[in-house]
């Protein structure tokens, strides 16, 4: 059984502080005709829209939760009764759906009570233990934040990860870390200095590809899994726009003559280059091709990470199919080998090779299984030959690209 996404669940969804009062007045205009004519007689009479209501709720609770002296009986009746109710239904139902979402929320809420034995000695150096507490367990519980699989993604997968490196890998592991962490600050500067320019382009250009009635399809896997071969034919037959975001770095990279460049240097150490420079030339090549007419776009080695994913749906909009092409490591790196015989390219040395295929493999996981819980990913095999791999990839694109094109 694996946790399971609430993307599923049926209701508006917070990804960014701008989401919570839209999503709240969203759900508070959602109920039943009967609690809708009685919250609306409530509203009338008190003259307090529910809106305000519920953010003098939260205001209060939250200022009870420092000074209250009892603050410990709030917070945890807070964090227990609403996860108990859905808990119970569960079993009452003996439904598994989201089942594992709530075993780790008890775990994480019983980690907390150990922590708890030490609140009046945290208190004593900051009076926030408790708004602290209820504030996560609140995140980790609502289906509008989908916390338990944001935390699930982002903090355990990783952790279980580690426990299977070796020790020399660990410190590798946290010596590539290291070396990233001192050049954070050039690579921010040279995001923020490629980003710029693009962002006051794509603002007002932007509209025109959420407005496009035309498929957007992800392409993902290794370096060396064939993506770009199969783009290759994708385009031919389907007439679809070939975006790589690859090809849109290091051209990037490529147009600018300095060599001590932040971004060529992440490039060639093998690692990912800085969210927000690979969405917003993304989004710039695809406002600029559904302006020429594009009939819809194969984004080739994207998103790299989860965060990529939901930003990418939050900024422009949700990919109506993922395909992931899987192979193993061996032929892969023979695949890349031979590549670097016959074109160079800045990220194609073996050791640089080896890393990159190290760093894809460590990121690329939460991502693969993040599409396949939502029900976009398509597994395909890419150790036949081209047109082999071509025809299953042909039966599954065609479902998707008929729908938009009947």
């Amino acid at each position: 059984m694996e946790i399971t996404n609430n993307s599923k669940v049926k209701g508006p969804k917070i990804n960014s502080f701008s989401d919570i009062h839209p999503v709240l007045s969203q759900t508070l205009h959602n109920f039943s005709p009967n609690k809708e004519k009685f919250i609306d007689f409530l509203e009338k009479s008190s003259g307090i829209t529910r809106e305000n209501f519920a953010y003098g709720l939260i205001i209060l609770t939250a200022i009870y939760l420092i000074f209250g002296s009892g603050a410990h009986f709030i917070c945890n009746l807070i964090c227990f009764i609403y996860p108990a109710y859905k808990s119970l239904r569960k079993i009452d139902q003996r439904s598994t759906t989201h089942a594992l979402n709530w075993l780790l929320y008890w775990i994480i809420f019983g980690t907390f009570t150990l922590i708890d034995q030490f609140a009046d000695n945290i208190n004593q150096i900051l009076p926030i233990y408790w708004l602290t507490k209820c504030t996560f367990c609140v995140y980790l519980f609502l289906p509008q934040t989908d916390g338990v699989n944001r935390f699930h993604d982002a903090i355990l997968v990783p952790f279980f990860k580690l426990l299977h490196y070796k020790p020399r890998e660990i410190v590798s592991l946290f010596e590539l870390q290291l070396n990233r962490l001192k050049d954070i600050d050039i690579i921010a500067k040279a995001s923020d200095s490629l980003t710029s320019p693009i962002q006051a382009n794509v603002a007002k250009k932007i509209d025109v590809v959420r407005k496009a009635q035309i498929p957007v399809i992800f392409i993902i896997g290794a370096p060396g899994a064939g993506k770009g071969t199969q783009c290759a034919k994708m385009v031919e037959k389907y007439g679809l726009t070939h975006l790589s975001t690859g090809d849109l770095l290091r051209a990037e990279v490529e147009s600018q003559a300095d060599e001590d460049n932040p971004l060529r240097k992440i490039m060639q150490n093998g690692e990912l280059v800085p969210m927000r420079v690979v969405l917003d030339l993304l989004k710039e090549a695809m406002s600029r091709a559904t302006i020429n007419g594009s009939r819809g776009f194969l984004i080739d080695g994207y998103p790299r990470e989860i965060i990529q994913g939901e930003q990418f749906e939050h900024e422009v909009r949700s990919p109506d199919l993922v395909i992931y092409f899987e192979a193993d490591q061996k032929m892969l790196y023979d695949r890349c080998i031979n590549r670097q015989k016959t074109r160079r390219r800045l990220d194609d040395s073996s050791d640089i090779i080896r890393k990159r295929l190290k760093t894809y493999e460590t990121a690329s996981t939460s991502v693969v299984d993040y599409y396949a819980q939502k029900g976009k990913l398509i597994k395909i095999a890419a150790e036949g030959t081209v047109d082999d791999v071509f025809a299953i990839v042909e039966t599954h694109l065609d479902k998707v690209i008929s729908k938009f094109r009947e």
